[in-house]
């Protein structure tokens, strides 16, 4: 592995002769004014350990986090910013790259159900609030013991 140490602008003055391998190494690039742009470059080893390495860490089947979601896709005639033109097809595809993502560190997210639904009190929705969004989404579908998501 090479690690760069100090990248200096000064004045050409290296010596040009040739170095053992595995030493220093001096670069120096002609720049205006006479001066140049010096790289000192060095050969470090360094000890990898992959059995206490988190990223590569590998889980067995029992020592997953199984995270159950409940995906919500909410439908609005009434307010355009309430319908989710997403398919269940999409959804499982970005549940699917998100489980790849956090297979590494042993969770995974089990789909319990992808539910499309009619959004509520959509009379008094506001887009522009936080609040309103959360307003519109159905009481009834939304159960203990798990994750909810809501697609809008």
């Amino acid at each position: 592995m090479r690690i760069a140490l100090a990248v200096l602008f000064l004045p050409l003055a290296l010596d040009a002769s040739p170095r053992p391998e595995g030493a220093a190494a001096d670069a120096a690039v002609p720049a205006f004014g006479g001066h140049g742009l010096v790289s000192r470059v060095q050969d470090e080893k360094k000890h990898f350990d992959p059995a206490v390495h988190e990223a590569t860490k590998t889980f067995a089947y029992g020592e997953f986090l199984i995270v159950p979601v409940r995906v919500h896709i909410l439908q609005c005639e009434k307010a355009d910013a309430l319908h989710c033109r997403l398919k269940e097809d999409d959804v499982r595809r970005v549940f699917g790259k998100a489980n790849r993502i956090w297979n590494k560190a042993g969770i995974a997210f089990h789909l319990e159900s992808i539910v499309t639904e009619e959004a509520v009190h959509t009379d008094d929705f506001n887009p522009s609030l936080l609040e309103s969004f959360k307003a519109t989404r159905p009481p009834k579908s939304a159960v203990s013991g798990m994750i909810h998501v809501f697609y809008v």
